[in-house]
Order: structure tokens, then C-alpha cells, then sequence
């Protein structure tokens, strides 16, 4: 009986390595397909991120070439009305010279009349 059991225990070892053998290769192929899976969605994010950050810079800098047109719009809007403000202010001060000069001979004339 002895006999029957030393084989029976000698063949349950064989099949427990047999299978501890086929657990290890499992482990380790899931591993490595894990490990895959994880390169691979680390690679993803990464396409993601460097999009969204070319997508963010694009907008940035319309956003930024619309204010700055703006801005050079309105220096030109400006530097025209500066312009048309000294215009104005000199047809003033030549009305008010004419107007003093039409008003300096009327008095002659009434003064001589």
C-alpha cells in the first residue's frame, strides 16, 4: 500500500509543478500584456496632451492676434482723430481770427460811416 500511495503522491507533485509551471507562465504572460496595455495608454495620453496643447496655442494666439489688431485699429482711430482735432482747432483759431478782423471792421466803419 505504501507503494500505491508513494506513486500517488509522486504523480500529484508531477501534476502540482506541472501546473505551478503553467500558473508561472500565465503570471507572466498577463504580465507582460499588462505591462503592453500600459505603454500603450501611456502613449494615448500623451497624443492627447501634445493635441490639446497645439489646439491651446492655436487658440492663444488667434485670441492674441485678435486683440492685437484691435489695438492697432484703434492707435490708427486715434492718431486719426488727433489729427482731424488739430485740423478742427486750426479752422477755429483762422474763423475766430476772421471773424474778429470782420467785427474790428465793422466798428471802423460804423466809426466812419
Amino acid at each position: 500500500m505504501s507503494e500505491l500511495t508513494e506513486d500517488h503522491e509522486r504523480n500529484a507533485r508531477e501534476i502540482e509543478a506541472k501546473y505551478q509551471a503553467k500558473l508561472r507562465a500565465l503570471q507572466a504572460q498577463n504580465d507582460l500584456r499588462r505591462k503592453t496595455e500600459l505603454h500603450e495608454l501611456e502613449e494615448r495620453k500623451s497624443t492627447q496632451v501634445h493635441t490639446l496643447m497645439k489646439n491651446h496655442e492655436k487658440a492663444f494666439a488667434d485670441i492674441k492676434n485678435y486683440y492685437n489688431d484691435i489695438t492697432a485699429n484703434n492707435m490708427a482711430l486715434i492718431n486719426t482723430l488727433k489729427v482731424t482735432a488739430v485740423h478742427i482747432l486750426f479752422l477755429q483759431a483762422q474763423l475766430l481770427q476772421k471773424n474778429r478782423v470782420t467785427r474790428h471792421a465793422i466798428l471802423l466803419f460804423r466809426y466812419f460811416a
